[in-house]
């Protein structure tokens, strides 16, 4: 018999979903505006999921409202031993896992999706049971060449390190340094694969600035404390590719090609 993984989401829970069936999985997805993925079952309701040993939840809304509402809802659906795996960004994973009265078959996590290169991080909660946990990260590691264990902080550690360097930047922007030449620096002299700059214009402003205002409350870390010129940038509209202007000024079209440094 087929092992069988239901998953919520748009374009993210479609590339996760790929990777399953690839492997042999009967995958049921529960589509968020995207047409369902050809292959996967098509499900409309979260009780569609009540034969699956796993449910991922990759949708979009990273809300306490939303996260802990499906946690709670597929807590009540799913038979024992089945286990939730909840994606977030911006949340506390305590607070989605407690959301569960099954509060130990929750493993929290951190999915980042980046073109072909799918990384997750598993975070092990306060109530986290061993075995489950041990479980379900044996199961991802199977598929994805990229499973580690994230710390229970805000951001887990990509989307804690993320903002510190579009932050550090804005006060050097505002000085008078151009995007283009920290970029050169940074994606020359650290031999990373993507401009910082560029990537967070990708990723959104608002988004950065939304870990960043997070990470800093929580932990009272000046380096997260969002500096002014990010703060003006975002809230002039200026969060990037999806608004036409960041860090860089980008074509007539949302997303088109770069035109140059602010």
């Amino acid at each position: 018999m087929k092992k069988s993984i239901g998953l919520i989401g748009g374009a993210d829970a479609h590339a996760v979903a790929k990777i399953f069936m690839d492997a042999g999985w009967d995958v049921l997805l529960l589509s968020q505006g995207l047409p369902c993925l050809a292959g996967a079952t098509a499900v409309s309701v979260l009780t569609a999921f009540a034969g699956c040993g796993m449910v991922l939840d990759l949708s979009e809304e990273d809300t306490e409202e939303n996260k802990r509402g499906l946690t709670a809802e597929l807590d009540g659906i799913l038979p024992d031993g089945a286990v939730i795996v909840p994606s977030t960004v911006f949340l506390n994973v305590n607070s989605i896992a407690a959301a569960a009265r099954k509060r130990g078959r929750v493993v929290p996590a951190h999915v980042i999706v980046d073109g072909e290169n799918i990384i997750i991080e598993l975070v092990k909660t306060l109530e986290a049971d061993a075995a489950v946990y041990d479980g379900a990260k044996e199961i991802l590691k199977g598929l994805f060449p990229t499973v580690v264990d994230a710390p229970d902080a805000l951001g887990g550690i990509y989307y804690r390190m993320l903002p510190l360097m579009p932050n550090i930047s804005a006060r050097l922007v505002m000085g008078g340094t151009k995007p283009e030449d920290i970029d050169l620096a940074m994606q020359y002299g650290t031999n990373f694969s993507k401009a910082p700059l560029r990537m967070a214009d990708a990723f959104g402003l608002d988004r950065i600035l939304r870990l960043l205002e997070g990470i800093y409350e929580e932990t009272k870390n000046q380096a997260y404390r969002p500096h002014e010129f990010l703060v003006g940038m975002v809230a002039e509209g200026k969060t990037g590719v999806a608004s036409g202007e960041g860090f860089y000024r980008y074509g007539n079209e949302k997303g088109g090609n770069r035109e140059g440094g602010r």
